[in-house]
């Protein structure tokens, strides 16, 4: 018989395979058995974070905009509190910028961003951690028609990667236009 501490990385790892798929609701069902019993072995521990933000971004892949927040802010909180500072906290508020972006509110987006970025570059200062928040620092940027910061932030995120590309904020420059 196994413990269940053992079927737990199982069923993260099949909901991420549904992940991938696109099949959001057999995703859903692995990670919510997976929380089940992360809350029964650790409560709040770090490890229901992963599974949290999971169930956030499979929210927020169907447009369920409330139900991702949620799922983030939880995930936040207890990041908070047991990895304050740490790049996990920086990818829960990058990720609460995302939902900020999805509903146009830019100033919301802009600040998540940018407390994930001043994490990010303290941390991992020459990542591609770093340069996809200064991309999405871009797209709010762009989305403001404010071409000297898109370009700035475009460009710190370009060179961070070490080699051009067509950056997902590239369409926002016909907006200039």
């Amino acid at each position: 018989m196994r413990h269940e501490g053992e079927v737990t990385p199982l069923r993260y790892s099949l909901g991420f395979l549904a992940w991938v798929r696109g099949d959001m609701e057999e995703a859903d069902r692995f990670y919510r058995e997976a929380l089940v019993i992360e809350n029964k072995l650790s409560p709040n521990g770090v490890e229901i974070t992963k599974t949290l933000n999971n169930l956030g971004l499979s929210a927020w892949r169907r447009g369920n905009l409330d139900r991702a927040e949620e799922y983030y802010r939880q995930t936040l909180t207890i990041q908070q509190k047991l990895v304050p500072g740490s790049l996990d906290v920086a990818m829960s508020l990058n990720n609460l910028g995302l939902v900020a972006w999805e509903r146009g509110d830019l100033d919301k987006a802009e600040e998540y961003y940018h407390q994930a970025l001043t994490i990010k570059e303290k941390l991992a200062p020459k990542s591609l951690n770093v340069a996809n928040t200064l991309n999405n620092l871009g797209l709010v940027a762009g989305a403001r028609r404010d071409l000297g910061c898109f370009q700035t932030s475009v460009s710190r995120s370009l060179v961070l990667e070490r080699r051009p590309r067509a950056v997902t904020c590239f369409p926002a420059i016909g907006d200039f236009l």
